[in-house]
């Protein structure tokens, strides 16, 4: 009788556990996105998630800390909401003090339920704001010392990828180092030879003469007490695209925002002293050329590994063949920190077949169609062209049918011109010159399509 009686309060006390558990609170965005890093929005609206294993449960209220401070976060030094009656969980607009630019915040939240019962505070997220003023930006733009082609069949000629650099020595150790950086069209940034962040085709396409946005990298691990040197690499992109008449009308040059390929970028470290230095892009900056010849973001690149210049994103670089960068007036629309996620590369597909259709043509099928780019390992001597496109699918005899992926349907079958200068049938055609210095691999940067076959 005993041992039921104490088996009858094992169970009510372990279903207590289970249906009397309070609301677990996690998820905690700021705009719709968790712990950014490069936050320049004054009016910020937090989100969260609640769980619960009681059924029924729901939010009445809710209270809000934001700090400056970890340690002080129950202090909510810039914000303390107080109790708000609401069962809202999205979209709560901070109303707290003024945000500074280049400061981490952290906040937390506490809701109540149906029974006036308070949760426990949620583990504290953070936000990190960048320019929160105009005045915040220093930098100019830039580029080389290279001019746009003044007419249209000059566009696809060989002309070198822009490649802008500067040394820089840091004569204290650093706590912190944040890059902010726009490159148009497209940018790939170098730190001591490191690439910076795992994005590609950075910058998005956005209205360049109302927005242009920038990114945000914590770089404080790639920097270090001493010399130091910044590369940054740029492509066409949307912003100086082809002048392609798609479907024999529309020349982009006509109808998009375009200008020359351009950075405007600031490194700004914070030394453990508590002092701050910031590096910007002006005149200062050296420009060279790049081994990118030809790249768009509809025609594919040329890359000539030939041309490579070893080292010129490290300190101790030979600049004598460089030229002093160029100040630009750049694009018109107003700076602002990204906010929609980066293009980045999600899988990687290995052929699942290849075939040789004619001699010296060999057919890579991937097994189902996608939208990337083709990375290719290879081995032989300086000058060999190995000449890569891809389609959705192929012919009866095995080889490519890229009929599908030809830009703006300007077929040479139908006798579809896209202008002076354009190639018959344009596409996506990525072309490697070998260096020739044992395995070399060659992944476009500054391009993508759809295909399943190469």
């Amino acid at each position: 009788m005993q041992y039921r009686f104490l088996i009858n309060i094992f169970f009510l006390l372990l279903s207590n556990f289970i249906y009397g558990q309070k609301i677990e609170i996690g998820h905690l965005k700021t705009d719709n996105q968790s712990t950014p890093l490069g936050f320049d929005n004054q009016v910020s609206e937090f989100s969260w998630i609640l769980q619960s294993t009681e059924r029924g449960t729901s939010q009445t209220a809710y209270e809000i800390l934001v700090s400056d401070d970890l340690k002080k976060m129950d202090d909510g030094n810039h914000w303390k909401s107080g109790k708000i009656t609401g069962d809202q969980t999205f979209g709560i607009q901070y109303s707290g003090k003024p945000l500074k630019s280049f400061t981490r915040y952290f906040w937390k939240v506490r809701v109540w339920n149906l029974k006036d019962e308070v949760s426990a505070w949620s583990e504290p997220s953070w936000f990190e704001t960048s320019m929160m003023n105009i005045s915040d930006w220093k930098a100019q733009w830039i580029s080389d010392q290279r001019g746009l082609p003044a007419k249209d069949e000059d566009f696809y000629k060989e002309t070198p990828n822009p490649l802008l650099r500067k040394e820089i020595k840091l004569k204290k150790e650093l706590r912190s180092a944040r890059l902010y950086i726009a490159g148009l069209g497209y940018s790939i940034a170098y730190i001591n030879g490191q690439r910076v962040g795992d994005h590609m085709l950075d910058m998005p396409w956005t209205q360049f003469n109302k927005q242009v946005t920038y990114n945000t990298f914590d770089v404080t691990t790639m920097l270090r007490k001493g010399e130091n040197a910044i590369g940054v690499m740029l492509g066409n992109g949307w912003y100086n695209p082809m002048p392609l008449k798609l479907f024999r009308t529309y020349n982009l040059r006509n109808t998009l925002t375009v200008g020359k390929p351009c950075l405007k970028a600031q490194l700004r470290i914070t030394y453990n002293d508590g002092s701050t230095e910031t590096i910007v892009t002006d005149e200062s900056w050296m420009g060279g050329d790049g081994p990118i010849l030809k790249n768009s973001v509809y025609l594919g690149e040329l890359y000539d590994a030939r041309l490579e210049q070893k080292g010129w994103a490290e300190p101790g670089f030979d600049e004598r063949n460089w030229h002093k960068a160029t100040v630009l007036t750049g694009p018109k629309g107003a700076l602002i920190a990204r906010y929609m996620p980066p293009v980045r590369a999600t899988r990687i597909l290995k052929s699942l077949k290849m075939t040789e259709p004619k001699p010296g043509v060999y057919l890579f099928d991937f097994g189902q169609n996608f939208a990337g780019v083709s990375r290719l390992y290879v081995k032989g001597s300086a000058g060999t062209k190995v000449t890569m496109r891809g389609g959705e699918d192929i012919h009866a005899d095995g080889t490519l049918n890229f009929l599908t992926v030809i830009t703006g349907q300007l077929k040479a079958m139908w006798n579809l011109k896209g202008g002076p200068g354009c190639p018959d049938d344009p596409m996506m055609i990525n072309t490697y010159i070998l260096k020739g210095e044992g395995d070399e691999v060659f992944t476009p940067e500054f391009t993508f399509s759809s295909f399943r076959y190469i």
